[in-house]
């Protein structure tokens, strides 16, 4: 009985141990990722390609967890961003917070993602949300309108 008690005891406190060094059970917190003492952040480039005339004016990205708005990005524009939430994420969009569509992300740090937000034809207000091809991404960002403010 002892012995259990004592193995039992080592599995707890090897555990707690684990989870306060990293943070992450406790907290919640991201895996934060430094070279030299600068945090690494990945580049997300969200676009809108202009395609549909008298759609609405804003499409809103943005995450569940952490609790967050990105960007409302506007018809004919991109936006780029530094993020430093790392691991999976749950990209969410939707117009006037109707009608929410998601995207399931896996977010390395150092990494450039482009990320197409669009209006689905003939679904009214129904928001699409899709990962594009760097290539791809580049050739329908062309002519298309920076962002400077995400809201």
């Amino acid at each position: 009985m002892k012995t259990n008690l004592y193995f039992l005891f080592k599995v707890f406190l090897t555990s707690a141990l684990l989870i306060f060094i990293t943070g992450t059970f406790i907290t919640g917190q991201d895996v934060i990722v430094k070279k030299n003492g600068d945090e690494i952040k990945a580049i997300i480039y969200f676009y809108r390609p202009s395609k549909v005339m008298g759609s609405p004016n804003e499409i809103i990205v943005g995450t569940n967890v952490p609790d967050e708005v990105i960007v409302k990005l506007k018809n004919g524009h991109w936006f780029k961003t530094e993020y430093a939430h790392t691991g999976q994420r749950e990209f969410i969009t939707g117009i006037f917070s109707i009608n929410s569509e998601t995207l399931k992300i896996d977010i390395e740090p150092g990494k450039i993602y482009y990320i197409k937000c669009s209006i689905m034809k003939g679904m009214g207000m129904q928001s699409q949300i899709e990962i594009a091809d760097e290539q791809i991404a580049k050739k329908e960002m062309n002519g298309l309108k920076e962002q400077k403010t995400a809201k």
